[in-house]
């Protein structure tokens, strides 16, 4: 009789697991009859096991075979873990990349602005103090050319006052000349008369 744990079919049903395990035992007898080396087990043995597949070789080396499988498959999955984790780090610093990019270029923006309107200031205080200079050279050119006329004036005005000055000289030399001309002419005259006068007399 099946052990109580078994599930029991229905005659001439079979389970698919159960068909598998006969078949795996037909495939196992028969490669055990051909190389000689591992005797099957008996079909009441494998029925009364909880675990019928452990018997087999073959079942073993699957088992082994797919554990091998599976820590590939997790050293796969590992692998591709890392893969995915590799690829959001890139994307991320692709990311910070592009944002410190984006970041430097509107930085270097701003500077350019600020550069150009230092530039502009620049040029507009070259401009002012251009001006600035080109008002004090006229103010310069009018000073000099008030200094010069101021000096000709001068000397305009020294070479007058000693014109006048010795017009002035001459004239009254010639006044006083004059006036002595007619003090001695009026003391002679005054003598004449005073010597007639004692003519007369006498």
């Amino acid at each position: 009789p099946a052990p109580a744990s078994r599930t029991a079919h229905p005659r001439g049903t079979r389970s698919p697991g159960a068909h598998r395990e006969r078949r795996a035992f037909r495939e196992t007898g028969a490669r055990s009859r051909a190389g000689g080396k591992m005797s099957a087990p008996s079909l009441s043995s494998l029925l009364r096991s909880k675990h019928p597949l452990s018997h087999l070789p073959e079942f073993a080396a699957l088992k082994s075979d797919v554990g091998a499988l599976q820590r590939r498959a997790g050293k796969c999955e590992a692998c591709e873990r890392r893969v995915e984790a590799s690829e959001r780090q890139r994307e991320a610093d692709a990311v910070a990349v592009e944002r410190k990019m984006r970041a430097l270029g509107d930085a270097f923006r701003v500077l350019s602005d600020v550069v150009v309107s230092e530039l502009e200031s620049l040029r507009a205080d070259v401009t002012a103090q251009r001006n600035d200079l080109d008002v004090v050279r006229a103010q310069m050119r009018w000073t000099h050319g008030a200094e010069a006329e101021a000096r000709e004036l001068r000397a305009f005005v020294h070479e007058k006052v000693v014109r006048e000055g010795a017009r002035r000289e001459r004239r009254d030399a010639e006044i006083t000349r004059r006036v002595e001309t007619v003090e001695k002419a009026n003391a002679r005259r005054e003598r004449d008369e005073a010597d007639a006068s004692d003519a007369a007399e006498a």
